[in-house]
């Protein structure tokens, strides 16, 4: 019995040490894992505008082109965060710091984005009820990052990306060689936005402290593209107050996009690509 209890031991230490060290390669090499820790330090960031989103938006602004203009920003987007995940980033953000302007990306390619419930692991890792079950363990609950993490070792493109001012970039260029939809969606479904849980969270957030709100729908790939107005398309939220949102992925408003070069993956911006958006963003107004 001794025994095995000492065997039991050791296998729990032996477990302890690894999850301790997959937890700290992961927030010191996993750029998503890296850059929701930097986002869980941060106090007293006053930008003019801040960008919030999936991770269409953390490939998209290119913070260079801002600074341009004299803009200053911080992108707050991260790989596989829906808006229920953004909801619990800015309640923890505007906590300790104040934009002038909230820029809310969303995604038509993530058709449960408005609504979708599961929070992103790194996010609830930071700000999540403290539980006690196996699935809290590091191993377990951020194991799908064991596949970044072994792309960073065997993979150029991978162990060459980074964030650059809160934006990923890699060299990596995919060709789009999706095709239109057709016919295209052309209607554009206020109520989704209106009956929103997640976006009247934040744009309650917004009205609480005084913050301007500009929502969005993101670029993708032609296949994701749609007829529906750029707008701006009227909504209301839960106190009947109207609201706008742009939806930038009309087809029409993404014909700047070269099919070659401008995309990093499917319906993601490369830097080619995130400029050519920034600029539009300027140039358009979207950002004043």
């Amino acid at each position: 019995m001794k025994r095995f209890l000492f065997k039991l031991f050791v296998f729990g230490v032996v477990m302890a040490i690894a999850n301790i060290a997959f937890l700290k390669i992961a927030q010191n090499y996993e750029v998503n894992f890296k850059k929701a820790d930097k986002i869980h330090h941060l106090k007293d960031q006053e930008v003019d505008i801040l960008f919030v989103g999936s991770s269409l938006m953390f490939d998209a602004i290119n913070a260079d082109v801002l600074e341009e203009e004299n803009i200053s920003s911080y992108n707050l987007a991260l790989a596989g965060a829906n808006l229920k995940t953004n909801t619990i980033q800015l309640e923890n953000y505007l906590r300790h710091n104040r934009p002038k302007k909230i820029f809310l990306g969303l995604s038509q390619v993530v058709r449960n984005d408005l609504d979708f419930d599961r929070v992103l692991p790194v996010v609830d890792y930071y700000y999540g009820a403290p539980t006690f079950s196996y699935r809290e363990i590091p191993m377990v609950k951020f194991r799908w990052l064991s596949n970044e993490l072994i792309k960073r070792v065997f993979s150029k493109n991978h162990r060459n990306s980074h964030v650059h001012k809160g934006q990923f970039r890699t060299e990596k260029t995919t060709p789009d060689r999706s095709k239109y939809k057709n016919p295209m969606d052309s209607i554009f479904a206020a109520d989704a936005y209106s009956n929103s849980v997640n976006l009247n969270k934040i744009d309650s957030m917004c009205v609480a402290n005084g913050i301007e709100l500009t929502v969005v729908q993101m670029p993708g790939n032609k296949a994701a593209q749609n007829a529906i107005p750029i707008g701006p398309l009227p909504y209301t939220n839960k106190f009947g107050q109207a609201r706008m949102l742009y939806n930038l992925n009309n087809y029409k408003f993404a014909e700047m996009f070269d099919s070659e070069t401008d995309w990093l993956t499917i319906s993601h911006l490369n830097v080619s690509g995130s400029t050519k958006f920034t600029k539009a963003l300027i140039e358009g107004g979207y950002l004043e």
